[in-house]
């Protein structure tokens, strides 16, 4: 199972990052959620490993943009994920929500966050995917 972390661009666009800001990983100060989808910065080369601070993940030149969730949708239709929305944010989970079952997801994918807060409004959103283990 992949675990990945979403945030939302100022279109409204859903894309993969932990970080709501782009400095760690693309070298620019801007908030993902302040910029549209067409105006992110291409993700650095080399990007640093917080919990490893001797390494760093290293990536090709080839497409260094921010995926979108449609494209690892996409990309991966039969991989399971447990999705983490980075801040408690009703649009957000509302288009996360409606990509699930756009891609008819519901099945593949669980809730999962630090906050019991945000998952219970992910499964209220959408009841059809399953809460992850830690919030049982």
């Amino acid at each position: 199972m992949l675990e990945i972390d979403l945030q939302l661009t100022k279109d409204g666009v859903v894309v993969v990052s932990h970080d709501p800001n782009l400095l760690r990983t693309a070298g620019v100060s801007s908030n993902i959620s302040d910029l549209n989808y067409d105006e992110l910065p291409l993700l650095k080369t080399e990007i640093p490993i917080d919990f490893d601070p001797c390494n760093v993940c290293r990536g090709s030149d080839d497409d260094r943009r921010i995926p979108r969730l449609s494209e690892l949708f996409e990309r991966y239709p039969r991989l399971p994920i447990n999705i983490d929305l980075k801040s408690h944010n009703p649009l957000l989970i509302q288009k996360v929500s409606d990509l699930i079952c756009e891609y008819q997801r519901e099945d593949l994918v669980v809730w999962g966050n630090f906050s019991d807060d945000v998952v219970r409004q992910c499964h209220k959103q959408n009841p059809a995917v399953e809460i992850g283990r830690a919030h049982v």
